[in-house]
């Protein structure tokens, strides 16, 4: 049985870092020497790298099993061995896809960041449920910040590993791998203690309602919730009906009459009529602050995730053709225009469709199921299908995209940093700003 720590006491990440640093050090070590035993040995280069990840995770995993000790807790020798193979696994799994890409050195520090922030996104959620049986009475953080400690920790350990190779012309070999060390060491330590300190905390950094309320609805509750639902309906109609002009409409100035008309100022009157009646409130419309920590990880993630998402839609239509692009948006020869609906447009697009698509559709689908999975899963069906004059490989892709920010969404409850996310992503594809090499790994 494990001892818990009494309620009281609460250890920083700065109280837990010289802990972490020190069992990194070591899986670094360790892992350095059976990856090079590994391949003296004859293993091809792949698989004595995932030797010595494994190795790594191991000894970096049982640091988790000392961070717990540190806290009043003693794991049972199951949980000590959990939190060595998840650290493992994660390793494992993030290293493999690096041999099968090739490109140059920031193409594949990027890549380090995608395939580890992955994988580290799930281990800091895995973390979470052995957390929770070795304090089975204490009240934890928040899965969704160990989630994402996960995520950047990992990544960003990876990537600036990966990254000091930009270095190799400037710094002698020696110098280079040590201060690459040190960076992996800082930042996955650091990761490893915020994930515990966050855990024992037992408070979140991201804030679900700006009031604090569970209440959705005033008034007669179900004759509101019907309106909210019928309202969704009518406002749902335009956006897929919107696309027929796509395919029809070839000047810009009727193109964009039409999708203003329709798909921006049309829902925002029917949200601005919900919340002037109080059907809804702001906050639950997820119109609710969030703590700049918490911001700044939702945005990362949301929009790294969705490029990548963009950028490696052959990832489905690889496999399954679909169909063809049926249509596209007319050239804007104006400049002013061509500006305006770059710039605004574009805003006004992220605006409506997040309040739209995560905002009101969450609460209505709660209506129907308190599943998140079937919440994530329908909005995203919902947003794929507005993009079908596209072509099947938008639709694939907005509904990946639509999956990610609605499960950032049922986590926050919070829509200002996803609604940032997914302008500056409209913002890149529509520019062109990134070359697409950069970000097409698959």
């Amino acid at each position: 049985m494990s001892r818990e720590q009494p309620h009281n006491t609460f250890l920083t990440t700065r109280e837990l870092l010289p802990t972490a640093v020190v069992g990194w050090s070591l899986a670094l070590l360790a892992g350095f020497a059976a990856g090079l035993y590994a391949f003296k040995g004859g293993l091809e280069e792949l698989a004595a790298a995932q030797v010595s990840m494994g190795a790594t995770g191991l000894v970096a995993g049982g640091t988790y099993a000392r961070l717990v000790q540190k806290a009043g807790a003693t794991p049972t020798v199951n949980q000590t061995l959990l939190f060595a193979i998840i650290q493992a696994v994660v390793l494992i799994v993030g290293v493999t896809p690096l041999f099968a890409a090739v490109g140059f050195t920031l193409k594949l520090s990027l890549l380090a960041f995608y395939s580890f922030s992955s994988t580290g996104a799930l281990g800091g959620l895995a973390f979470y449920f052995v957390l929770k049986s070795v304090f089975p009475d204490r009240v934890p953080g928040p899965p969704a910040t160990l989630l994402s400690i996960g995520y950047f920790s990992m990544g960003l350990a990876a990537a600036t590993g990966s990254a000091f190779d930009l270095l190799k012309q400037i710094l002698p070999g020696p110098i280079l791998i040590s201060l690459s060390v040190l960076a992996i060491v800082a930042i996955a330590a650091t990761g490893t203690a915020a994930t515990a300190a966050c855990f024992l905390a037992g408070r979140s950094n991201l804030t679900t309602n700006a009031s604090g309320s569970t209440v959705e609805y005033g008034g007669d509750r179900k004759k509101r919730r019907g309106l909210v639902t019928i309202a969704l309906i009518v406002i749902l109609v335009p956006f897929y009906v919107n696309d027929l002009a796509n395919i029809y409409i070839s000047h810009w100035g009727h193109w964009l009459t039409i999708d203003y008309l329709f798909v921006k100022v049309y829902p925002l009157l029917i949200i601005a009529y919900l919340l002037k009646t109080q059907r809804i409130a702001p906050g639950t419309l997820g119109l609710n602050a969030q703590k700049a920590t918490a911001f700044l990880g939702v945005f990362l993630m949301g929009t790294l995730s969705v490029l990548f998402v963009l950028y490696n839609d052959g990832l489905v239509t690889r496999l399954v053709g679909g169909y063809p692009r049926l249509g596209g948006i007319p050239a804007i020869t104006n400049p002013f225009w061509h500006q305006f609906d770059f710039y605004g447009g574009l805003l006004l697009v992220a605006f409506v469709e997040e309040l739209v698509f995560r905002g009101l559709f969450y609460i209505v689908s709660k209506k129907y199921t308190q599943n998140s999975v079937w919440i994530v899963l329908m909005s995203a069906i919902a947003f794929g299908l507005i993009h079908w004059s596209a072509g099947f490989a938008v639709v694939t892709a907005s509904f990946a995209a639509g999956a990610i920010y609605m499960a950032l969404y049922v986590r926050t409850r919070s829509l200002p940093a996803i609604i940032l996310s997914h302008y500056v992503v409209d913002l890149i594809s529509f520019s062109g700003l990134i070359p697409p090499d950069m970000l097409v790994f698959m």
